[in-house]
């Protein structure tokens, strides 16, 4: 990791965009249920259960899955376990780019996470190295538990330094050097007699420095020598006259040697920040659940609110772009009818996209690993994707710049923004502004006392242009109207309580809604207030 890390550390700064990959443990919660296609951003996020899709609904590439599912419960049940970095450097021509894909497998701390059987055999399909992720993975601490780490460090030493003090007191004032505060047996006496002559013995001569005693019984060492030294012969003690000076001087060295096994443990989150501290564009494939398990991760917990989350990503990652909201949104979404990854790279391979010649650095060539679904690889394949992308849309402007042109207009208007799936009217979370906030004046909510066939509600919205239906549940429809100008209509004749059904529209479905969660709220609080 220490080799790969300066790697990375010496090419991040001439970086003109870093792709990145991630690979879980699993991407579905335990629960299961159906999603609101409707239901508001922040809602998806937030969501603690339920997801959408069945054991006989699972993708062939469960990438395809990402985010059909509420976000929190995946993230927080699961873990990510590779992660895939692929620095592209551009020449000075801008007609090539030098790349360095890093794969780096992460292992969890002391925690507990998840495995998703569906995952973990497509993985094992795809060839993953499971063993290396649990033997050889790099241990991270994020921020929060690094700068907690250092605090109980600090407080550790603190002590110790306060026991040296009393332990020299103690002494000073002991009239007796060898007095024992336990009791010992008739069968310990002669080797504690023994052991004092040794030690007088040992401290009238100046010229010995160590001490290093006869090999002892386990429990005698245990109860009456307080320090053991091990090494490839066995286990010993050894005693060392030191003055003040020298006490302190190992004090500090061990203090030293606590920081730098915090430093080993902080591991992959060095990675994250430099990242970071580079303000390079990231650019992922389908990335939301790349980056809600690198900030789980890597750099703090994830927030139950979903305006902070959005807060910590923008501030962590300022510009991320994501390959398959570009598919999958005009100008070029016409020439993706599959926008999954492997398609996606063979599609850019002919026109209109141009060749991009690509270079792989001398220095992680014996390594690379050209296979899909390991994270390097798929970092490698997605960072090649945007650079064909990015071509495009500069031959596209009417002054072309070249194929590295990471200020063209069209793809400004990708910044920040990343694919989700199962939403209706709203394609991605744009994670640096305000999100998309469609109209939904021509969708209304049917709730049926006695449910209809389904041909009859068709039959009853065909005066008014016919319209959609989406199930919400056994008994509740979303009636989408084809003619959105018919809607004062439907909500002037239709809407009200009748003896079958009930329909309102979607703004007071959505009041009301919110009014019963609140009032949940404030039920369950005042419960535990009087329990």
């Amino acid at each position: 990791f220490d080799q790969a890390y300066q790697l990375f550390k010496s090419v991040i700064d001439q970086a003109a965009f870093v792709a990145l990959d991630g690979e879980f443990t699993g991407i579905d919660t335990d629960q299961r249920g159906g999603i609101d296609i409707y239901e508001p951003l922040a809602q998806r996020y937030e969501k603690t259960s339920k997801a959408s899709i069945q054991d006989d609904e699972y993708p062939t590439d469960p990438k395809d899955a990402k985010l059909k599912q509420p976000i929190s419960p995946v993230v927080k049940n699961y873990l990510m376990m590779q992660c895939g970095l692929c620095i592209f450097v551009a020449n000075e021509d801008k007609k090539s780019y030098y790349v360095f894909p890093q794969s780096n497998n992460t292992s969890a701390k002391k925690n507990i996470f998840s495995c998703q059987v569906s995952s973990i055999k497509f993985l094992s399909q795809h060839k993953f190295n499971f063993n290396k992720v649990f033997s050889d993975g790099i241990t991270y601490l994020n921020p929060i538990e690094e700068a907690e780490r250092r605090q109980k460090i600090t407080e550790k030493m603190k002590v110790a330094w306060e026991k040296e003090d009393e332990k020299y007191n103690t002494a000073k004032g002991n009239k007796c050097p060898y007095q024992l505060s336990f009791k010992i047996t008739d069968s310990d006496e002669p080797f504690v007699k023994e052991t004092i002559q040794l030690i007088d013995g040992w401290l009238s001569d100046d010229s010995k420095k160590t001490l290093q005693f006869p090999s002892c019984s386990g429990c005698t060492d245990k109860n009456m020598l307080p320090e053991t030294v091990r090494d490839d012969s066995g286990i010993y003690i050894l005693a060392k006259k030191c003055n003040e000076k020298e006490k302190e001087e190992a004090i500090e060295e061990k203090f030293k040697a606590l920081l730098s096994d915090l430093d080993a443990a902080v591991g992959f989150c060095k990675v994250i920040k430099l990242l970071h501290e580079a303000n390079v564009p990231v650019v992922g494939h389908n990335m939301l659940h790349d980056i809600l398990h690198i900030i789980h991760q890597f750099i703090a917990p994830l927030p139950s609110d979903y305006q902070e989350f959005k807060e910590i990503v923008n501030a962590t990652f300022p510009k991320l772009y994501d390959t398959k909201l570009m598919a999958t949104t005009e100008p070029i979404k016409t020439y993706f009818s599959d926008s999954s990854l492997a398609a996606a790279e063979k599609r850019s391979q002919s026109e209109p996209f141009r060749a991009v010649p690509i270079e792989i650095s001398k220095d992680i060539a014996t390594d690379f690993n050209d296979i899909y679904h390991d994270a390097g690889y798929d970092a490698f394949i997605c960072g090649t994707i945007f650079a064909r992308m990015l071509y495009h849309y500069d031959s596209l402007t009417e002054n072309e710049n070249g194929c590295c042109n990471l200020q063209c207009q069209i793809l400004q208007a990708f910044n920040s923004k990343i694919k989700i799936h199962r939403m209706a009217d709203i394609p991605y979370l744009n994670i640096g502004g305000d999100d998309v906030c469609p109209s939904r004046d021509h969708i209304f909510v049917m709730h049926f006392k006695q449910l209809w066939p389904v041909n009859k509600i068709y039959d009853y919205f065909s005066a008014f242009g016919g319209a959609k239906l989406v199930s919400i549940d056994e008994a509740s429809y979303y009636i989408v109207l084809s003619d959105e100008k018919q809607s004062a209509n439907v909500l002037q004749t239709l809407v009200g309580e009748y003896q079958d059904y009930t329909l309102q529209s979607f703004e007071s479905y959505r009041l009301e809604k919110v009014s019963s969660t609140t009032k949940r709220t404030i039920d369950s609080i005042s419960n535990a207030v009087r329990s």
